[in-house]
This record gives structure tokens, C-alpha cells and sequence, in this order.
């Protein structure tokens, strides 16, 4: 299980991440992934969460202000799409999501 407080710290920092550790990540996510169904159910307290479009320091920036300082490390978030692409950070952006999923 990846710790997500210091993958997130050390992306911040531009850290690289290994290719053994990466492959590791995604076979996780893919096991994961491949036993839910298509359309879920997610109960409530919900944070629904926009386009990110590769934008990992403004997408930590919301985790900061929404998540951290509320306290909602619990809560159920809802991301509709749209990670990578324009933005310079979008594989960042999908090992963080997917450090979450988890």
C-alpha cells in the first residue's frame, strides 16, 4: 500500500518515481479497477472533483485547502475525468489518483 502523504510530498518535490515501483502501482490499480463495476454507488459525504487536465500542483493545492484543512481525509471523492493533457504534470496526476485508489 503506498503512503500517500509522502508519495504526494515527494512529487511535489519533482521526485522520480522507480519503474519497478511504478509497475507495481499500476498492476494494483488494474486488479483493483477490473472487480468494480462500471457505474458505482458512493455513499455520502461525497467531494466531487472537476477536470484536472494534468494540473497536479493545482490539483494538491485543492487537497490542501478542501481535504487537509477540513479534515476529510474519509470522505468519498468523485473524480469525473479529464487527468491528463495540457498541463505538464499529468503522470503525476495519475499516480497520485491512482495512490488513492488504493
Amino acid at each position: 500500500m503506498p503512503n500517500t502523504e509522502l508519495l504526494r510530498k515527494h512529487l511535489l518535490r519533482e521526485g522520480h518515481i522507480n519503474k519497478r515501483e511504478l509497475l507495481q502501482l499500476l498492476n494494483a490499480v488494474r486488479d483493483i479497477l477490473k472487480k468494480e463495476p462500471n457505474v458505482m454507488r458512493i455513499k455520502e459525504p461525497v467531494i466531487i472533483v472537476g477536470d484536472i487536465h494534468g494540473q497536479y500542483y493545482d490539483m494538491i493545492h485543492m487537497f490542501e485547502k478542501v481535504v487537509d484543512a477540513r479534515n476529510l481525509s474519509a470522505t468519498n471523492m468523485l473524480f469525473l475525468g479529464d487527468y491528463v493533457d495540457r498541463g505538464n504534470y499529468s503522470i503525476e496526476v495519475c499516480i497520485f489518483l491512482f495512490s488513492l485508489k488504493i
